[in-house]
């Protein structure tokens, strides 16, 4: 089966490298992103594709699409090329404007391609489209309560 390109149900953005690539485990760097998506969401069209599509070795659904204990989805596609970042209304982002928009836990979609290879088979990513902001993940707020009147802050260091 040849490579097919197609979107997928709206998700959850995380660990999004989309501006830049990622250099971490690979000198050329790859963009990447997971996708998490909430229990029950329908990945029947992923999950055909994926099992159509031939590499030399068989794909494994599980390393694809990664369940965890709450029923989530989560799939992790990637690209040598610099990946399609478009805003709610789908204008095209600059390279400036994409971490600004693109963060863990916003609501996008995705569009993949899976494609076969020596090692098995892939999941890729082609464009992603912001849906919707969401709750941060990560963290990035105060762990240190909010400061009350007299400069005290609530929660915080134990005397």
């Amino acid at each position: 089966m040849a490579n097919k390109s197609f979107n997928l149900p709206e998700g959850t953005l995380s660990y999004p490298h989309l501006a830049e690539p990622d250099t971490q485990f690979d000198d050329v760097g790859k963009y990447k992103c997971s996708i998490i998506f909430d229990k029950g969401t329908d990945l029947s069209e992923l999950i055909k594709v994926i099992k159509e599509t031939k590499g030399k070795k068989p794909a494994v659904i599980e390393d694809l699409l990664v369940e965890d204990e709450d029923g989530r989805i989560t799939i992790s596609p990637r690209s040598k090329f610099k990946v399609g970042c478009f805003d709610k209304n789908k204008n095209k982002l600059a390279k400036d404007e994409i971490a600004d928009v693109f963060y863990g836990g916003a609501k996008v979609i995705v569009n993949v391609s899976v494609y076969g290879h020596n090692f098995g088979v892939s999941i890729g990513l082609s464009n992603i489209l912001f849906v919707d902001d969401g709750e941060r993940l990560g963290g990035g707020g105060n762990p240190f309560g909010k400061a009350e009147a007299n400069g005290e802050a609530e929660g915080g260091f134990p005397e």
